[in-house]
């Protein structure tokens, strides 16, 4: 028979199970906890010092950007683009947040010089002012650089921006310049921008290197064509600093006027003054630096090609004639790798020659006949437009004239001072035409009236004597106040370095017929010989058809 088992209730044990059962639910929650609050709090922490440690990244390339566009050498920056989550042992952190740097679209920084246009004295400069965009305006497609971190946590976080070399923190409500730089500095304009449209996004550190695109940044002359007290040349840059920002950035440049922001269109115009206290024009250097991040940049087009030594170029007898041409962009700056074909006009003789990393081709062709004008022709052909990609430069053999006088004579002289300007009648007393090539103003000098204490003579190293006039000079040789020279219905501008000697005017092989007169008016600088009443010395030579060289003197007595 089976006996029937039974089982009696114990609950001994009971409270240990449901202890543990509420330790471990407690501890779930606690865990729960951390992993919702107290791991993003942390790494929201993480993203902050991220954001604060990538403006050094950022400062690091913007300065390998300004050594770049300037020596033309590659340059590598380490870049942290996203931030690193450290490793957890029981709580999981989301993807490591990424960030990306990017250039912007392009968008047209503009000059408009008010009352008239915007020249350049270098000729092919304002060929491509007046050809490439609207004629006498000038305007460039620039872009900025920014970085946009796009952390998990750290909600609306700023971006950094490069703007024209301002670096700044830019958020939905404020922008906050972190490294200021003068987009006008004196009478230097730069507009750094990057080139080409580059986008790299990580969440990792990684290398980035830095070029200028395609060279070494050049630096172009240009000024107001008609400068005056309330002629301003007008610089309108789209922006997203505010008037506050701007105000600070261009704050003790005396060359700036006003900058005007217009927050509703995201640009700021600044005002430039044409000339300065004196009434002198104020010639502008401007330069655009533009860099590529990565070898995002496409290659450039050449769009002109220009002189290295301007548009004519003195040698003496036996002197080989070598000349350089340079090829730009649209940019102004140089491009390598293009050929360029020279001509002698005088012999025939054509060399082609490729452009160098600096963008410059180099020709070379034994001397002409000494006391002989000749040209050296260029021409770009992977510039399409001829007006652009083709130029001339005289080429002068100074000394050893032929012999054989022309018959060209000054009969009359008259002086301006109020508009500082010297006229002179050529005219043509023989049987033919005569061509007249170039004029060169050598100096003027003005004098001391009589009976003023003797002075140094800086024509002939000496002093002269006490009591005289022409031979006493007060304002000595100096390329500098020497402007223009007007004949044949042309007018151009003379080119000289500092104490260096005037480069003669190029009038077109213009002709004076047999019998005619012609005028030639000499434009001196604003206030060289209209303050005084001194006597004025003014060398001029001109530069006649067959080699034939004249030099003439005008000589106006002192003022009583």
């Amino acid at each position: 028979m089976i006996e029937k088992l039974e089982f009696s209730s114990d609950e001994r044990g009971v409270s240990e199970v449901m202890g543990a059962i509420l330790v471990f639910g407690i501890l779930i929650v606690l865990l729960g906890i951390i992993q919702t609050q107290a791991v993003p709090a942390q790494n929201q922490e993480v993203e902050f010092k991220h954001n604060q440690e990538v403006q050094g990244d950022f400062a690091e390339l913007q300065q390998s950007v300004s050594e770049s566009v300037r020596d033309g050498n590659r340059r590598s920056v380490s870049f942290s683009l996203g931030a690193s989550y450290p490793s957890r042992l029981l709580f999981i952190n989301p993807p490591d947040p990424s960030g990306a740097v990017r250039s912007t679209d392009a968008q047209t920084a503009e000059f408009v010089a008010q009352g008239g246009d915007i020249q350049s004295p270098e000729g092919q400069v304002d060929e491509r002012i007046q050809n490439v965009n609207t004629p006498g305006e000038l305007s460039f497609e620039l872009r900025s650089l920014v970085y946009e971190p796009n952390y998990n946590e750290y909600q609306n976080p700023p971006s950094l921006v490069s703007e024209y070399g301002v670096m700044y923190l830019n958020s939905s409500d404020s922008s906050v310049v972190v490294e200021d730089r003068a987009v006008v500095d004196g009478t230097t304009i730069s507009l750094v921008s990057t080139a080409g449209d580059f986008d790299r996004s990580s969440a990792a550190t990684r290398p980035l290197g830095v070029d200028a695109a395609p060279a070494p940044t050049t630096t172009v002359p240009i000024q107001h064509g008609t400068p005056g007290p309330n002629n301003f040349i007008e610089l309108t840059l789209p922006t997203r600093l505010g008037q506050e920002q701007w105000d600070s950035i261009v704050s003790g440049q005396s060359n700036v006027v006003d900058a005007n922001v217009d927050a509703t269109a995201n640009e700021v115009t600044l005002e430039l003054r044409s000339q300065d206290g004196s009434g002198n024009p104020i010639e502008y250097e401007l330069e655009v630096p533009r860099y590529e991040v990565d070898n995002s940049a496409p290659s450039p087009s050449p769009t002109y090609v220009t002189f290295s030594g301007g548009s004519t170029k003195s040698i003496t007898p036996g002197q080989p004639v070598e000349v350089s041409a340079e090829v730009r962009d649209r940019f102004n700056n140089p491009i390598p790798g293009q050929e360029v074909e020279f001509e002698l006009v005088s012999s025939g003789a054509t060399e082609t020659v490729t452009s160098d990393a600096q963008g410059i081709a180099t020709a070379e062709f034994p001397s002409p006949p000494a006391g002989s004008t000749t040209t050296v022709n260029v021409d770009a052909a992977s510039i399409s437009d001829p007006t652009l990609g083709q130029s001339s430069v005289s080429v002068v053999v100074v000394g050893g004239n032929p012999t054989g006088p022309t018959a060209i004579v000054v009969t009359d002289t008259s002086i301006d001072r109020s508009n500082d300007e010297v006229e002179l009648d050529l005219r043509n007393d023989g049987p033919q035409p005569t061509e007249i090539n170039r004029i060169q103003l050598e100096y003027a000098v003005q004098s001391l009236p009589s009976g003023i204490d003797t002075a140094p003579d800086p024509t002939t190293d000496s002093n002269c004597a006490s009591g005289t006039t022409l031979d006493c000079p007060t304002v000595e040789r100096e390329p500098e106040e020497i402007r223009e020279v007007s004949a044949f219905g042309v007018t151009d501008t003379v080119q000289a370095e500092d104490g260096g000697e005037p480069q003669p005017v190029n009038l077109g092989g213009n002709q004076i017929s047999a019998g005619a007169t012609e005028t030639v008016t000499l434009k001196m600088n604003p206030s060289s010989i209209n303050d005084d009443d001194a006597a004025v010395l003014i060398h001029v030579k001109v530069f006649f058809q067959g080699g034939y060289v004249e030099t003439y003197d005008l000589a106006f007595a002192e003022r009583t």
